[in-house]
């Protein structure tokens, strides 16, 4: 028995196959390789686009990141002078209250102590025409038992003269 025999193999059959394979494999690459290539190409076109799209957006984000710290940076130091100077104006118009509150206050006490005094005058004046009253009703009681009528009138015109210039 020979090999060839025992497994049952055919030389023709096997140059068959083999020709058919090859031109089998001549027509695949011929027309379906070459699709097969090119889609192969342009879906590696496209995924390198894509990195190179994806390098580009995380290039944009970081710039945008970046911008947007400067910003919050500079939005912070704008708020903090903005309430300094919020501060400041605050002290100011305190201390302009304060001070006006000083004037007004000087002011009232001003014109509580002329009006005081004022009060003090027209007491004084009051008393000092009662006072001379008192003074020429007594005096012309005492001097009636010892005075003419003549002497009198002099006196009491005297004291009339003498109460309007007071007066």
């Amino acid at each position: 028995m020979n090999f060839i025999e025992l497994f049952r193999i055919n030389i023709s059959y096997i140059i068959f196959y083999t020709i058919d394979f090859f031109i089998i494999l001549l027509v695949l690459q011929k027309y379906l390789f070459k699709k097969i290539n090119t889609v192969l190409e342009d879906r590696e076109k496209k995924i390198k686009e894509s990195i190179e799209n994806s390098k580009f957006i995380e290039q944009k984000k970081d710039e945008i990141e970046k911008e947007y710290r400067e910003k919050m940076i500079q939005t912070q130091k704008e708020s903090e002078q903005i309430i300094l100077e919020a501060r400041e104006s605050a002290e100011n118009i305190r201390l302009e209250i304060l001070e006006s509150s000083k004037e007004e206050s000087a002011r009232i006490i001003s014109e509580a102590e002329k009006e005081t005094e004022k009060f003090h005058d027209q007491i004084y004046i009051t008393l000092k025409k009662e006072l001379l009253d008192l003074v020429v009703i007594g005096v012309s009681k005492s001097l009636e038992d010892f005075l003419d009528e003549k002497e009198k009138e002099k006196i009491i015109k005297k004291s009339m003269e003498f109460i309007k210039n007071e007066r």
